[in-house]
C-alpha cells in the first residue's frame, strides 16, 4: 500500500481502512519498480505516479490528471476507481476505464460507528496549515479541532458535534459519511492544491463547491 506517511487524519485513513476492510495489516511500498501498490484515500494520483492500482484517490491541482501526461494502463498500472467524475473524466482520456467513483473514506460509518454523545451544538475541524487561523476566529465561541490526530479521534469528535465547520477535504468526507450537517469554509491560502480535489469529491455528490 502506498500512502502519504504523516500525522493528518487523512494520511492516516488510508491504511485505517485498508486494515479494516481486510484485516491485515498493510505494509508501506513506494510506487517504484518493482513494487505495484494499492493507491486508495488521498489526493495521490498524478501523472508522476507509475506503478500501482488505483482506488479512489484523487489529485490536489486539476493539472496533476492531464491527459497527455498522465501514464496510461498497462499491467502494472491501473486504475480502476477515482475519488469523483472529474478525476474519472480526466483518466479515461488517457485510456484507464475506472468503473466508478467515490472517496473510500465514505466507507468510515461501516467500520467505526460507536455511541458517542453531542458535546457542542458547532465544532471546527481545522487543517494542520489553518488551525492557528480558525483557533483565532473560533475559538473563544466553538471547540477547534486539528486534523493532527486519529482517524479514531477525529471521526468521534465530529460525530459529537452538532454541525461542523471545516476547512478539510476529508473533515467534509467524514461529517458528510456520518449524516452531519457541514459547513466548508477556508482559513489559510497554504492548503495545498487548486481547489480540484474539493470540485471532484463535491461533483461525486451531485453538489455544487461553494465555500
Amino acid at each position: 500500500l502506498y500512502w502519504h506517511v504523516s500525522e493528518n487524519f487523512a494520511d492516516r485513513l488510508a491504511p485505517w481502512l485498508v486494515r479494516r476492510i481486510t484485516g491485515n495489516e498493510p505494509v508501506y511500498v513506494s510506487p517504484d519498480p518493482p513494487a505495484v501498490p494499492f493507491l486508495v484515500p488521498g489526493s495521490i494520483l498524478g501523472w508522476s505516479i507509475r506503478r500501482g492500482i488505483v482506488w479512489g484517490a484523487g489529485a490536489a491541482f486539476e493539472s496533476d490528471l492531464d491527459p497527455l501526461l498522465l501514464c496510461p494502463p498497462s499491467e502494472t498500472f491501473r486504475i480502476v476507481a477515482t475519488r469523483g467524475p472529474l478525476s474519472a473524466a480526466s483518466v479515461r482520456a488517457a485510456g484507464h476505464a475506472p468503473v466508478t467513483f467515490g472517496d473510500p473514506g465514505l466507507l468510515l460509518p461501516r467500520f467505526h460507528a460507536p455511541e458517542i454523545q453531542c458535546t457542542a451544538r458547532v465544532g471546527v475541524l481545522s487543517s494542520w496549515v489553518g488551525h492557528m487561523q480558525a483557533q483565532a476566529l473560533f475559538g473563544d465561541r466553538f471547540p477547534v479541532v486539528s486534523t493532527l490526530n486519529t482517524v479514531e479521534v477525529v471521526a468521534d469528535t465530529i460525530r459529537s458535534w452538532g454541525v461542523v465547520v471545516t476547512d478539510a477535504l476529508h473533515g467534509l468526507v467524514a461529517a458528510i459519511a456520518y449524516g452531519k450537517p457541514v459547513v466548508w469554509t477556508t482559513f489559510s491560502d497554504k492548503l495545498v492544491g487548486d481547489g480540484f480535489k474539493f470540485r471532484d469529491f463535491f461533483a461525486s455528490l451531485g453538489a455544487p463547491a461553494v465555500v
